[in-house]
């Protein structure tokens, strides 16, 4: 049997100062990377309901930090995550 590969191939993000005062400074996968985001949401109550619909009409109002690496428009959690991940391939912060 074949040996089983790690998640997203093992990959790893190294945050750079601007990410890393979001989601922490140390070597993470996406996944933990996730994790952190939703955590900071929660923490700095981004989270607004503003209508209803499949996720409530729920939105992230970007704070000064969020807002460097996502822009300060209020947007779905789905389109920060892009955003976020926008970021990590523009600034090459991935690493095996």
């Amino acid at each position: 049997m074949a040996k089983k590969g790690k998640a997203f191939g093992g990959m790893m993000i190294k945050p750079d100062a601007v990410l890393g005062k979001v989601i922490g400074s140390a070597k993470q996968a996406p996944s933990k990377m996730t994790k952190n985001l939703w955590g900071y949401f929660k923490r700095r109550k981004l989270l607004k309901k503003t209508a209803t619909g499949p996720f409530g009409g729920l939105k992230v109002k970007p704070d000064a930090m969020l807002g460097k690496v996502t822009g300060n428009a209020m947007i779905p959690p789905t389109q920060v995550f892009k955003k976020v991940w926008a970021y990590i391939k523009r600034k090459k912060l991935t690493a095996k």
